[in-house]
């Protein structure tokens, strides 16, 4: 099975390389909302994986509360992103934007707990992500032609993440699928941080 450090030291190396050329097209573009919330994306992944590390392996505590915020920041920069090409009711904007807070509360103190793995809050979050970026594709007048790749990237994180989330209590209880599907995904999700890092920074160029 995959080494835990090796696992968060992949995360943390492709997930900082990408904060670093998000940065530089923010500033390229002079301070573009959209590259603004991508940034804040990327930075707001890293710190989770920085802060998990740490609890884990500093002080040995769980790190599930770390999880539960990491996805109520993400799920709300990506409806903002999402509602920057969306032209509708400032009450139906509101309704998206509060989502997140409905899940995490439901998800903290009636579903289950701050202190047990935000399963349901995963599995909202990438479905719905999963569901606006393909919106967005599908519909590729209301984005940029330049940020097409970008978007497939994102939409194919998000789709895997949302299969895995379904699975997670199946291959955690099993050997075989935790040493098969979750170096795959590791792999997988490493492989779109590298292109969304090379996407982004070859941006920077043009």
């Amino acid at each position: 099975m995959m080494n835990f450090e090796v696992y968060i030291s992949l995360l943390m190396g492709t997930g900082l390389i990408s904060v670093w050329a998000c940065f530089l097209l923010f500033k390229k573009t002079g301070y573009l909302k959209q590259n603004g919330l991508l940034f804040f994306w990327f930075v707001s992944r890293f710190l989770s994986d920085l802060i998990c590390f740490s609890i884990d392996r500093g002080l040995g505590l769980t790190v599930y509360p770390v999880f539960h915020i990491s996805i109520f920041i993400e799920f709300e920069l990506m409806i903002f992103f999402y509602l920057l090409y969306i032209n509708g009711r400032w009450f139906y904007k509101i309704l998206l934007l509060s989502i997140p807070l409905i899940v995490l509360i439901f998800d903290c103190f009636f579903i289950a707990s701050i202190f047990q793995d935000p399963v349901l809050a995963a599995v909202i979050y990438y479905l719905m992500i999963s569901i606006f970026f393909i919106h967005l594709i599908l519909n590729n007048d209301l984005i940029e032609k330049s940020y097409l790749n970008l978007l497939s990237a994102f939409m194919t994180y998000h789709v895997l993440l949302f299969f895995y989330s379904i699975f997670i209590n199946q291959i955690s209880s099993s050997d075989f699928l935790m040493a098969t599907v979750y170096p795959l995904s590791l792999i997988c999700i490493v492989g779109i941080n590298l292109y969304i890092f090379y996407f982004q920074w070859s941006l920077t160029k043009n």
